[in-house]
């Protein structure tokens, strides 16, 4: 039987080791800030909670879904329904399926650290 020794041991294979960008440029930018913070949220950290915080207060009523496939998206955000995420001029939305609202993030918008 192999031994693996305590779990303890074992390295953290994780996509989200790379930090989150401080600015949001793009719909990639934004898919990796939240995928971290969920990422840190599941392992019981309380920073993220900013994030959420700051995100919500980004949401909106008027805008439609963009044409085209999202320029990034968060398959296990909002829940499990995933968060599609588009470029467009001067901000990016993030559209959550089944919902009437979406996200509205400004081009070089700052989300609150996680450290």
């Amino acid at each position: 039987m192999l031994d693996t020794g305590p779990l303890s041991e074992i390295p953290e294979i994780s996509l989200f080791h790379q930090p989150a960008p401080s600015r949001i440029q793009r719909a990639s930018d934004l898919a990796l800030a939240y995928d971290t913070a969920l990422n840190a949220a599941w392992r019981g950290e309380d920073a993220p909670a900013a994030f959420f915080v700051w995100l919500s207060a980004h949401r909106c009523t008027t805008i439609q879904r963009p044409a085209g496939p999202p320029d990034a998206v968060s398959p296990l955000g909002a829940g499990g329904r995933g968060i599609a995420w588009y470029d467009v001029p001067g901000a990016i939305v993030g559209i959550i399926p089944g919902l009437p609202w979406c996200y509205l993030i400004p081009i070089g918008a700052v989300p609150p650290e996680g450290d």
